[in-house]
């Protein structure tokens, strides 16, 4: 099912489910907690991703996770054989990211032994609940508009991959992907020298400012990053006009100087007499957007089920 066309109606019934369980799969941490009706994060929890364990791996981790994050007094055994799963990993579900219960992981640029990989129905399998399997900048972007005040907004996330989500006419739009992997949005170097992505994306924003990509210690590189994300920010407003950019993710959570950089960059870009429509801030949920966006989506799918 795709999140476009659900609209509004989407957060109302997600709001009255009682409990769900979020996992955030990343190219550096895996998260997982568990969630209540509100969005609140009642218990959470994370070890290092382990990418040279595969995916047998991979799923022995994040069963664990989820066994940690119901470890709470109010739960029980029968308590917990209901809880949904929202599984939320970083690239695409059945070739698009705007989806709530995919069937396949088709591309996955950081974790690329999950490609063609089932991955929700063999956790399933090992946990004993249901798992909806959808991407994490679905999933971030969806618990980031819930506290932003903004009926067009948008979410770029920055971590050891990028990511970003657009929300606008009542529904989360799918982007255009003319490399098969991140969206076209995300060129920020369209020079002869552009370097071209693992995703197959020229000139994507990864390649300069993903995690690791640049020292975060020297400022010319800090100023050159913020440039380069001011760009895709620029084409983001010509594209959607927004009227909030939300930016989260561990790149930005842990370079203050780069957020600054950032501002300042796109202030001293403001054209006299235009004034900047959409404001830039930072993400107000950090770490936590990926395991609440899965597991109220989650929650939301669970309650649509024809079994239920």
């Amino acid at each position: 099912m795709s999140v476009r066309g659900q609209g509004e109606d989407l957060y109302a019934s997600s709001s009255r489910a009682v409990f769900a369980i979020g996992v955030d799969v990343g190219g550096t941490f895996c998260r997982a907690a568990l969630v209540n009706q509100d969005g609140d994060v009642l218990n959470r929890t994370s070890v290092t991703t382990q990418i040279d364990c595969g995916v047998d791996g991979l799923i022995a981790s994040l069963s664990e996770l989820i066994e940690s994050a119901c470890n709470v007094p109010f739960l029980h055994g029968a308590t917990k054989g209901w809880l949904p799963v929202g599984l939320a990993i970083p690239g695409l579900i059945d070739g698009r990211a705007a989806i709530l219960d995919g069937a396949v992981v088709t591309r996955c640029v950081n974790l690329p032994f999950l490609e063609g990989i089932s991955l929700h129905e063999e956790l399933a399998e090992r946990v004993g609940l249901k798992v909806y399997l959808l991407s994490d900048i679905t999933a971030a972007t969806w618990a980031e508009k819930r506290v932003a005040d903004a009926e067009r907004f948008v979410h770029l996330r920055i971590g050891t991959g990028v990511g970003c989500g657009v929300y606008v006419g009542g529904e989360l739009q799918e982007l255009a992907r003319s490399g098969g992997g991140h969206p076209d949005i995300l060129v920020c170097d369209e020079s002869s020298r552009a370097v071209t992505c693992p995703c197959g994306l020229r000139g994507c924003l990864e390649m300069y400012v993903g995690g690791g990509r640049f020292d975060t210690s020297d400022s010319g590189e800090v100023f050159l990053a913020a440039q380069r994300i001011g760009a895709v920010i620029s084409r983001i407003d010509a594209s959607f006009s927004p009227e909030r950019i939300a930016l989260g993710g561990g790149v930005i959570e842990h370079t203050p100087e780069l957020f600054l950089a950032i501002r300042k960059s796109r202030q001293a870009n403001e054209r006299p007499g235009e004034a900047i429509v959409s404001i830039v801030d930072k993400a107000r949920l950090a770490n936590d957007a990926g395991v609440i966006g899965a597991a109220m989506l989650a929650a939301y799918q669970n309650r649509q089920s024809p079994a239920l």
